[in-house]
């Protein structure tokens, strides 16, 4: 008696374990599980997107700091300074990882993350073209003795396209300031710290 006991105890679990019942339930388990996995890698995908984003952000705020240091109001700066006008921005960060953002940002935040990092690269391509004309007036400079006179925006195309170039930063300059302080830098923070958006 005691051995068919046994036989039916474990006779009953494997036709639990065979019944389409713990079937679904290990597949409900296991759906459950793999669902979590993915939202959870999701979310820490997000706080790190948010996180380079961010960073950049800043980043590219202290180096349009020197930039402005460095270009100044004088028409002479270039000559001295041009070693220390560099890039802005080395990488969009923001084109690598917007997707992951989509659903945490606004219709404006998106934009303004657009202008922001659009304008950044444009100012990286005046001062690329204001680096080589201004390394081309000194090489006129001293090809030609030194002659100030070869110096002029009307007797040296160089220096008419570096003073066009350098009035246009200016500008793009004092815009991107602007820019800076409509980003969503507290929709940032709050994801970086897997904090609920509040609308």
């Amino acid at each position: 008696m005691p051995c068919n006991c046994i036989y039916n105890f474990f006779n009953g679990i494997w036709l639990f374990l065979d019944s389409n019942f713990f079937q679904t339930f290990i597949l409900v388990i296991t759906a459950f599980l793999t669902w979590h996995i993915y939202n959870k890698q999701n979310l820490q995908r997000k706080k790190e997107a948010a996180s380079i984003i961010y960073l950049q952000i800043n980043e590219i705020k202290g180096k349009m700091k020197l930039a402005q240091e460095c270009i100044g109001d004088s028409p002479n700066f270039l000559i001295t300074n041009v070693l220390k006008l560099n890039t802005v921005i080395s990488n969009n960060s923001w084109e690598k990882y917007r997707q992951l953002l989509i659903d945490v940002l606004e219709t404006n935040d998106i934009k303004a993350l657009n202008e922001y990092y659009d304008l950044a690269t444009t100012i990286d391509i005046q001062i690329s073209v204001l680096r080589k004309a201004i390394f081309s007036i000194n090489e006129a400079f001293y090809i030609n003795e030194m002659n100030t006179e070869k110096l002029s925006p009307e007797k040296n195309p160089h220096v008419r396209v570096s003073m066009e170039h350098l009035s246009i930063l200016r500008e793009q300059c004092k815009l991107i300031d602007k820019y800076y302080e409509n980003l969503p830098h507290d929709k940032l923070q709050n994801t970086i710290h897997g904090n609920k958006q509040h609308s």
